[in-house]
């Protein structure tokens, strides 16, 4: 467990977190974590502004109640990650895998999703204004009570 830790600007590129606990880390602004494994990491209210996860593989981490302002997570692999009322303005998902990603009121304004593929995601009750999704894929995605104008927002497709 590394709770409360302060690595700003650290380079955990290709690191292997599984089961980590960065849970209320006051401080992992500009941190690579590029083709990190995040399984099922813990990093609950954390500051990651800045953040690069790029081709990161996370899967069952919960970045919930997290700033994550201008983070990137370009052609990141996520499968059931929880950004549940996570602060993401200006994240960079493009180009990445969503699979049953929750965004449960998180604050997305002007994040790039676009060619991201969106399966299953929950994005009710999320701010979405500005986001960009030209070229995005989504399959039943639920947009239950978002808020905002997105960009290029498609219609969900039903399951094939």
């Amino acid at each position: 467990m590394m709770s409360g830790v302060i690595l700003g600007g650290a380079v955990l590129n290709g690191t292997n977190l599984f089961a980590a606990s960065l849970s209320g880390s006051s401080s992992l602004t500009t941190a690579s974590f590029a083709g990190a494994e995040m399984r099922d990491a813990d990093l609950t209210n954390a500051n990651l502004e800045h953040a690069r996860f790029d081709g990161a593989i996370i899967e069952g981490a919960d970045f919930s109640s997290s700033t994550l302002p201008f983070a990137s997570f370009v052609g990141a692999r996520m499968y059931a990650a929880k950004f549940d009322q996570a602060k993401l303005w200006e994240a960079d998902f493009s180009r990445t895998a969503l699979p049953t990603v929750d965004f449960n009121k998180a604050e997305l304004t002007r994040s790039d999703f676009s060619g991201a593929s969106l399966h299953s995601c929950v994005f009710s009750m999320a701010n979405i204004d500005a986001c960009i999704f030209t070229g995005a894929t989504l399959v039943q995605v639920d947009l239950s009570g978002y808020v905002g104008t997105p960009v290029d927002l498609p219609q969900p497709a039903a399951p094939v």
